[in-house]
């Protein structure tokens, strides 16, 4: 069975966004209140690598100045964004059991995008059960 799933993704889980700062190289800086240019906002901190200053994933939206990218590099962010999706999905996989003998595969395409390949036994999973169900 194959599926191929598109993720419209909303950063609110501050695991996951320690675990996709990790991998990109950025700097976790926690939940709490973060200084951006004009003033400061609630929510989970990320510093990126040449930004003048960090990213906020608030409760509604994401607060940053970039400064029409002259303080930050978008492409950064955007590749974050799609690292947060695959930890999560990872971490969705590893948690259900019906990917016990799972098998993982993560490759990056040329254009940039994550590509998350679960192979599974054919005897792990029972023919009526849809694993990405639930």
């Amino acid at each position: 069975m194959s599926h191929t799933v598109s993720v419209k993704t909303q950063v609110k889980d501050a695991a996951l966004v320690e675990a996709a700062a990790r991998e990109v190289g950025a700097t976790y800086l926690g939940v709490g209140s973060h200084k951006l240019f004009q003033g400061s906002k609630q929510g989970i901190g990320v510093k990126f690598t040449g930004w003048q200053y960090p990213v906020v994933f608030g409760e509604d939206a994401v607060h940053f100045d970039d400064y029409n990218g002259a303080w930050g590099d978008r492409k950064q962010l955007d590749r974050f964004t799609q690292e947060y999706a695959a930890q999560g999905a990872l971490r969705h996989v590893r948690s259900n059991p019906a990917y016990a003998q799972a098998e993982i595969m993560r490759s990056t395409l040329k254009d940039g995008s994550i590509e998350l390949t679960v192979s599974l036994a054919s005897s792990s999973v029972d023919a009526g059960t849809d694993p990405f169900q639930g």
